[in-house]
């Protein structure tokens, strides 16, 4: 399909469609979910599969442009529907609820005109989004898309949602309403579906049962498992040869605790071709798809820079963060800016470049133990506190049933 067709379509699915279809008469019983591209992931996805735990009121379907995933929901008895069949843009026509990662292109955004929008949202908060952000790409749409054309066009990405979930009642005071410019009624702190897996043992094995984790086996003389999570830049470079210039020096360091290091990317981070080839065997590269949720608590220590997944790692872990804010410079003036000082919001051992991050791993310290009193302020501050149940799933399902669909 050629860009000037696909921009043709764009243009008449927002002002032609999106208003007819806010016409249509929804039934709030009938809840949509999706992801962003087409994947299963996310709030949503382990949302979605709680709620096909145990069943309520409201009849969930999952509507995806994948048709192989369609057919493997469908296999676990998963209501599920490719969107542009004639039943998908029904569903997504009738539903009167959208749970959705982003905004309802998760689902159809041309037939989303009349839903409410729950947003569960990706990202705990240390990076600025939407209306709070200054750096980047969302601080450009913010210049620039106010022109009829750029609304047009960026429609989705101006799309307010109804609710929006927020992971702590501080977080929805602070980051959540000024990001999103909702007020707090509109941001329940109900926490994220994607860490319940950690709190029930039947949704983690759901959740675990839609992917092959055989790659994961630790290889022989192996003990210890760390997992490096730099999150995605949209400026495009050969980001782990940045952060890992030599791997015969960190495989050396990892050799002195009989460890490996698990490489993760961001979906939408390019793999260079070096980084396909050969790897010192305890340097490994996993899925950049892999859904690591179910098992994020089995990895004896974390790596990032300024991924969310660290606020989810200590949620229930007390031991093993690395902070490796490598670029740190460079990122906060070109690519995010940041929504709290760095040092004050995360705890762990910081390393700032590649020789005192080998040093670290080759002396173990990546393993130790987490400050108690900072820790806790933080999972005060961004969870509200130690995990407990019911999961956020529960909570979130109760929220809307009583809040939305039977208000």
């Amino acid at each position: 399909m050629s860009g000037l067709v696909s921009k043709g379509l764009v243009f008449a699915g927002n002002v032609l469609i999106r208003p007819l279809s806010s016409l249509i008469p929804r039934d709030q019983h009938r809840w949509a979910f999706g992801a962003p591209d087409g994947r299963f992931e996310g709030n949503t996805k382990h949302l979605f599969l709680w709620l096909g735990l145990h069943p309520t009121s409201a009849s969930p379907v999952w509507i995806t442009t994948n048709r192989m995933m369609v057919r493997r929901l469908r296999e676990q008895g998963l209501p599920a529907l490719y969107r542009w069949s004639p039943r998908g843009l029904l569903a997504a026509a009738r539903a009167g609820v959208y749970v959705v990662n982003d905004n309802s292109s998760d689902i159809n955004f041309p037939l989303g005109g009349g839903a409410k929008i729950f947003n569960l949202w990706h990202g705990v908060g240390l990076k600025n989004v939407h209306f709070g952000a200054k750096v980047g790409f969302g601080a450009h749409l913010q210049a620039t898309g106010h022109s009829l054309f750029g609304k047009i066009r960026n429609m989705r990405r101006f799309e307010r949602s109804d609710w929006v979930l927020a992971t702590s009642p501080d977080m929805a005071n602070t980051f959540f309403k000024r990001c999103f410019d909702l007020p707090i009624s509109n941001l329940p702190a109900l926490g994220y579906p994607r860490l319940d897996p950690v709190l029930d043992n039947d949704l983690k094995q759901l959740s675990a049962s839609f992917e092959d984790y055989s790659a994961l086996v630790k290889p022989a003389g192996i003990t210890k498992s760390i997992i490096f999570v730099p999150t995605v830049r949209r400026h495009e470079s050969d980001l782990l040869s940045e952060a890992l210039p030599d791997l015969d020096i960190l495989s050396a360091a990892l050799e002195e605790q009989n460890a490996e290091l698990l490489l993760k990317l961001h979906p939408k981070r390019k793999l260079y071709p070096k980084w396909r080839g050969p790897l010192p065997y305890n340097i490994r590269i996993m899925p950049e798809s892999l859904d690591i949720y179910p098992i994020l608590d089995q990895f004896d220590a974390m790596i990032t820079d300024y991924s969310s997944l660290f606020f989810d790692y200590i949620q229930s872990r007390s031991e093993g963060m690395v902070l490796y804010p490598f670029d740190y410079d460079r990122y906060t003036s070109t690519e995010r800016d940041l929504a709290w000082d760095y040092n004050d919001v995360t705890v762990g051992l910081r390393v700032d470049n590649f020789a005192s991050l080998c040093e670290a791993i080759r002396t173990g310290r990546v393993f130790d133990p987490l400050e108690p009193s900072k820790l806790a302020a933080l999972r005060g501050q961004f969870w509200g506190g130690e995990p407990t149940l019911p999961t956020a799933s529960a909570r979130i399902v109760d929220y809307l049933l009583n809040q939305v669909v039977n208000k």
